[in-house]
């Protein structure tokens, strides 16, 4: 049977090494010191080490050997023992970070000794560190989310004002460019006339140009979902014809294959997806055919299927994977102009708010499709 004494002695350093905390004592009237074996590993020299005064300073910086030294002076002065914490450097120049525990031993008044006990406290330290940049770099997160919020708020006010002081007045100028028209052809004034038509058609791309870049600077900062309600079908796809140039509307052909009469959607933003599928099919079909929009069921997932399909030409394969994201504006086209690339992109986002999509259903030689899945719930 082992000796009890011995079972002890080893459970006592079991339970030190694992707390990492270890006791010392100094004889102020002889100067020796003692130190526990876990005290000894904590400063990295061999069990059983005993340093002298000078030596036990040799692990202290200078500002923590100050410290120290006071500390120890107000204990013998006042009996006041000491909790700290502080950095050393061990034998092998090791830098830790250890809680120092310690009073003064009195003898009939007189102070004769120090005793303490000193744990390793170096991962809770680092733990408090990393736990303090986290909390510092949250902060600094935070921070910023409040100015980026600030600045989308009044970038969002800057769109309102935009909206008001410029597509109002444009608004107004097509509108009387249209009363000219009117008036004009009223008289046979055949001069005035195609200039006044041509004059109207610049102004209605200004106008979707703008709305095109007003939509997207507000999709790209949509962070909540949009307002949508049971819509008119007939009359979103009427609204759109209706944007588009008055010598254009009659080369859009409808037709029906569903008896849905509504659906569930954000009109104004269906209506800009819609107008821009139109714009392009307008502007890169041939001029003497009809651009057709066709209406019709979709049973996987349940909805409306909304296809524009032209006869221009096919889209370069080249093009077909960014097909749908910004900047993407060539389709080979035949002296169209040239956009910002936010045409398609605008639709896939407005799709995307729906719980829908938009997809390039068919790309032949003769017939371009372009095709808006609208869910019937999102």
């Amino acid at each position: 049977m082992k000796d009890p004494q011995r079972i002890a002695e080893a459970l006592y350093d079991r339970t030190a090494r694992m707390a990492r905390v270890g006791g010392w004592g100094l004889d102020l009237r002889t100067g020796e010191q003692i130190w526990s074996d876990e005290v000894c590993r904590i400063f990295g020299v061999p069990p059983g080490y005993r340093p002298t005064q000078a030596q036990s300073r040799q692990f202290l910086a200078p500002d923590t050997l100050q410290m120290m030294e006071a500390l120890i002076h107000e204990g013998m002065a006042q009996g006041k023992p000491w909790d700290v914490e502080m950095p050393i450097i061990t034998a092998q120049n090791k830098r830790l970070w250890v809680r120092s525990i310690g009073e003064v031993v009195f003898e009939d008044g007189k102070p004769i000794g120090l005793v303490g006990a000193t744990q390793d406290i170096t991962e809770q330290i680092e733990h408090r560190a990393e736990l303090a940049r986290e909390q510092s770099l949250r902060r600094q997160l935070e921070q910023r989310a409040a100015e980026l919020n600030a600045l989308l708020t009044e970038r969002s006010d800057m769109l309102v004002v935009l909206a008001h002081e410029v597509r109002q007045p444009l608004h107004n100028a097509s509108a009387a460019l249209q009363s000219a028209q009117a008036a004009l052809a009223n008289v046979d004034e055949k001069v005035a006339t195609p200039r006044l038509a041509r004059a109207q058609s610049v102004l209605t791309q200004v106008m979707a140009g703008l709305d095109n870049t007003l939509a997207a600077a507000a999709l790209l900062a949509h962070g909540t979902p949009i307002g949508m309600g049971d819509a008119d079908v007939d009359t979103l796809v009427a609204v759109a014809i209706g944007d588009m140039a008055q010598a254009d509307r009659s080369r859009i052909v409808v037709r029906r294959h569903t008896h849905v009469r509504t659906a569930l959607m954000d009109m104004s933003l269906m209506r800009l997806a819609l107008r821009n599928l139109l714009s392009n099919a307008l502007k890169y079909g041939n001029p003497s055919a009809p651009v057709v929009v066709s209406l019709a069921d979709s049973e996987e997932p349940l909805g409306l299927l909304i296809d524009v399909s032209d006869t221009g030409p096919e889209i370069g394969a080249a093009l077909l994977p960014t097909l749908f994201q910004r900047s993407v504006r060539d389709r080979h086209h035949h002296g169209a102009p040239v956009g910002m690339g936010l045409g398609l992109y605008i639709v896939r986002r407005v799709m995307e708010l729906h719980g829908g999509r938009a997809e390039l259903a068919c790309n032949g030689p003769e017939t371009v499709t372009m095709r808006l899945l609208l869910p019937a719930s999102t």
